[in-house]
């Protein structure tokens, strides 16, 4: 159990740090505890289906933006 949360809190971080860096570029606002409530009922849901838990990556998210793609 104490993994997980280290994994959970560890994985939390990396994806606010991205998500901060992106809306300094794209200029908008990142609400830390929305992105928390958002990751949460994500992974809650997802696991009732077997899913793999969502979270984010600083390749896969420089692709995308280079690559001209947006999101709202």
């Amino acid at each position: 159990m104490k993994d997980a949360v280290i994994i959970a809190i560890v994985t939390f971080a990396i994806c606010m740090s991205l998500a901060k860096t992106y809306a300094k570029k794209f200029k908008y606002m990142v609400n830390s505890n929305q992105e928390l409530t958002a990751y949460g009922a994500c992974n809650i849901i997802g696991s009732f289906f077997a899913s793999f838990p969502s979270a984010a990556s600083l390749s896969r998210t420089s692709v995308y933006v280079n690559a001209g793609g947006r999101t709202q």
